[in-house]
C-alpha cells in the first residue's frame, strides 16, 4: 500500500462504499478509473487491485459490509448484503467517523480554524454498558435525576444504546417489560450485574424510536400532526425533515403545510416552540391548545 493510500485507508473505504451506493456493480477497471478521478484521495493514480482488496477486507471484517464478485461475464463487484445499510446506519456512521478522524489528523496545522462539537458525555461508561450487552447480563447503577439530590439504585437489561445531541443514553428494560431511557452521564457506581438478560430477538430498537421525535417515549397514541411552515422554514424542513414520516401536503402564499405521524412528547413540543415565529401547529386541536398553554407559560416568565 502506498503511503498516501495508507494514510487515507478509511477515507478510501468510505469512498468505495459510496461509489457502490451510486452504482450497484463495478469492475476493478471501473473502480480504478473512478478512483483516479478523485484526485484529492488518489493523487491522480489508479487504485491498485491489492489496495481495493484491502478496503474490501476492512469493510467486511470491521463493518460487516460484504463486497462480492460475480464469477461470470465481466466479473463485476457488488455489495452482497445491502440490507445492512438500510436496516442499520451504525456501520456507515462508524466508517464516516473514522474517515473524518483520518482527514482531520492530516490537518492539525489548521486546528485553530476548526471547531468540533464537544465529545459526547458519558463516553467513559460505554465499555461497561457494551460489556453487559455482549455477555447478556443486566446493568447495575445508581441514577440521579437532574431535579433530585438523591441517587436511586437501578438494575435492568440494556436493549438499546443511543447517541443523541452529544449525550449517550441506554434504553433499559425491567422484568415487567417496561422500557425507559437513561442518560449515561447521570449514572454512578456502574457495573455489570450477575443477573442474566437476553434481548428479545423480535424487538427492534430502531422501530421503537421511530414512533416519536427524540428519544423519550411519552406512551401517547401515534397522532397525525399538521404543521404550517412560513417563509424559508419550508426549505429547512425539506432538507432536514422533523421526522421520517414527514410529508408535504399543501402550500399557499408564503407558507407550506406538512404532516408527521408521531407519539407527541415534550421534545417535539419544545422543538416546535423554538421555531415559534416560523412554525405553527394546525391540528389536532388538543395539541394546538397544549402548544398555546406552553407559550403562555413562557410569556409569563417575562411579565
Amino acid at each position: 500500500m502506498t503511503k498516501g493510500m495508507y494514510s487515507n485507508h478509511f477515507r478510501a473505504c468510505k469512498w468505495l462504499l459510496e461509489s457502490f451506493k451510486e452504482k450497484e456493480e463495478m469492475t476493478l477497471k471501473t473502480i480504478a478509473t473512478k478512483w483516479k478521478k478523485n484526485t484529492d484521495l488518489s493523487g491522480g493514480v489508479e487504485m491498485l487491485p491489492r489496495n481495493f482488496h484491502r478496503c474490501k477486507k476492512t469493510l467486511r471484517e470491521d463493518f460487516g459490509i460484504d463486497i462480492c464478485c460475480k464469477n461470470s461475464g465481466d466479473y463485476g463487484y457488488y455489495i452482497a448484503n445491502p440490507e445492512i445499510l438500510t436496516n442499520n446506519n451504525l456501520p456507515e456512521w462508524l466508517l464516516s467517523t473514522l474517515a473524518t478522524d483520518e482527514k482531520l489528523r492530516q490537518c492539525m496545522s489548521l486546528m485553530d480554524y476548526i471547531i468540533p462539537e464537544p465529545i459526547p458525555s458519558g463516553e467513559d461508561r460505554l465499555d461497561c454498558v457494551t460489556n453487559a450487552m455482549l455477555v447478556h447480563k443486566k446493568l447495575k447503577y445508581d441514577y440521579q435525576k437532574y431535579e433530585s439530590t438523591e441517587r436511586n439504585p437501578v438494575e435492568l437489561g440494556v436493549c438499546g444504546l443511543i447517541l443523541y445531541k452529544r449525550r449517550w443514553y441506554i434504553l433499559g428494560e425491567f422484568d415487567d417489560m417496561k422500557r425507559f431511557t437513561y442518560a449515561l452521564d447521570r449514572m454512578w457506581d456502574l457495573e455489570v450485574s450477575e443477573s442474566d438478560f437476553m434481548m428479545d430477538p423480535s424487538f427492534s430498537v430502531k422501530a421503537y424510536f421511530s414512533e416519536f421525535y427524540g428519544i423519550f417515549n411519552s406512551g401517547r397514541p401515534i397522532t397525525s400532526i399538521v404543521l404550517r411552515a412560513f417563509g424559508k422554514e419550508a426549505y429547512s424542513m425539506r432538507d432536514l425533515p422533523i421526522h421520517h414520516t414527514q410529508q408535504e401536503i399543501g402550500s399557499g402564499e408564503g407558507y407550506t403545510d406538512f404532516v408527521i405521524k408521531v407519539r407527541p412528547n415534550n421534545e417535539l413540543s419544545s422543538y416546535i416552540e423554538s421555531r415559534k415565529n416560523f412554525l405553527k401547529v394546525l391540528s389536532p386541536d388538543w395539541y394546538v391548545e397544549e402548544i398555546i398553554q406552553d407559550l403562555e407559560k413562557t410569556r409569563g416568565l417575562y411579565v
